[in-house]
């Protein structure tokens, strides 16, 4: 069984999610990895960023549809306020109000489309939508697909 396991999960068609994070799973130098690898190097910088911040709980809103990775790298994943948490759509549609310092998003293109905050702030990810001001950018080597940025929610 763990031949066709293994050849299961690295199955494009199969394994849709676990294929593209297996690719270049051997890769030493960060120019062998695949794009899709990407994204989990930034993410690590991203929460590792942000746990330095010493935020206080749910300062950061992030959809984890996409920024899962970042949750769950960060040492203080309390600091998020998360898409299954109860008050999330309420957050969103008001974050100063909920003490929400910072908005975290992704590019809204692809699947990025699907993010909640990008729904609710066309045009976040390139000016702030007039909700946020950028704060910070973390870059991918990867493509646009896996950059974040970090806005600042204004007052």
């Amino acid at each position: 069984s763990l031949p066709s396991g293994l050849a299961t999960v690295q199955a494009s068609d199969l394994a849709r999610e676990e294929a593209p994070a297996l690719r270049g799973i051997g890769a030493t130098l960060p120019a062998d990895l695949p794009p899709e690898r990407h994204q989990y190097r930034v993410a690590r910088d991203v929460a590792g960023y942000l746990d330095s911040l010493d935020l206080p709980d749910g300062a950061v809103v992030i959809d984890v549809a996409l920024g899962f990775w970042v949750v769950l790298q960060s040492d203080r994943p309390r600091q998020f306020v998360i898409t299954p948490d109860r008050d999330f759509e309420a957050v969103v549609a008001d974050p100063a109000t909920f003490g929400a310092k910072y908005l975290l998003v992704s590019p809204a293109s692809g699947v990025g489309s699907l993010s909640a905050i990008s729904r609710a702030y066309p045009g976040i990810f390139q000016n702030g939508a007039g909700i946020g001001t950028l704060e910070r950018e973390f870059l991918s080597p990867g493509g646009e697909q896996h950059t974040w940025r970090l806005y600042r929610v204004d007052d």
